[in-house]
């Protein structure tokens, strides 16, 4: 899969340049999620039928070769191993090699090729991302004071800074926090010895969770 990705990917390339586009164009490309770490999750959404029929790959019960280390969790996971992802921006002339570490999420991409391309959104449905532009191009900061990974009925997680607290509502329950940039592979703790900042946490993941 991957070597077809790369063949059809430098096809696209080469006619962008047959065409003297390539410097007016923007290469966006990320992954969407870690490696699976799991049998359900390596298999994807399918039929009894299509696994039936199947052959060959990974069953449910089978721990696939997948590997995030030194991040925690995979696919389907809120850990790192699960959510945080390669990603690469390409523009010829307009950017310049580097390594951008701060945090971004992929709903920063619409509001940012937007803002590129001269356009505006609409204030009766605001953006659930931001302009990532001058993080990318100036080295400005992540324009993310809070990033929302996800919500569900059962679990949550949401990232302030370099804090990160993850909620599991299936009890009997559990709450962690980690400081991202201490302990990226989010090492198993109790948040009780920082009450206020879970806290914190918690306000400011509702009304990320409302939209």
């Amino acid at each position: 899969m991957i070597a077809a990705l790369d063949e059809q990917v430098g096809r696209l390339v080469a006619e962008l340049d047959k065409k003297g586009l390539r410097d007016n164009t923007i290469i966006l490309f990320a992954s969407d999620n870690g490696g699976a770490t799991s049998g359900l999750f390596a298999q994807g959404a399918k039929s009894d039928a299509e696994r039936d029929a199947e052959v060959g790959g990974i069953e449910q019960n089978q721990k696939p070769p997948a590997s995030n280390a030194p991040l925690r969790g995979g696919k389907g996971s809120l850990h790192e191993g699960g959510v945080r992802v390669p990603a690469f921006v390409n523009w010829p002339g307009k950017l310049q090699p580097k390594v951008v570490k701060a945090p971004l999420h992929m709903v920063d991409v619409m509001p940012t090729l937007l803002a590129l391309a001269g356009g505006k959104g609409s204030p009766d449905h605001p953006f659930d991302g931001k302009d990532m532009w001058p993080t990318l191009a100036q080295d400005a900061p992540s324009p993310n004071e809070d990033i929302l990974i996800n919500v569900e009925a059962f679990r949550g997680a949401v990232r302030k800074g370099d804090w990160k607290l993850v909620k599991i509502a299936l009890l009997p329950g559990k709450t962690e926090l980690f400081n991202l940039a201490k302990d990226p592979a989010e090492t198993p703790t109790s948040p009780n010895r920082i009450p206020r900042l879970c806290a914190i946490l918690k306000r400011g993941s509702w009304p990320m969770r409302k939209r």
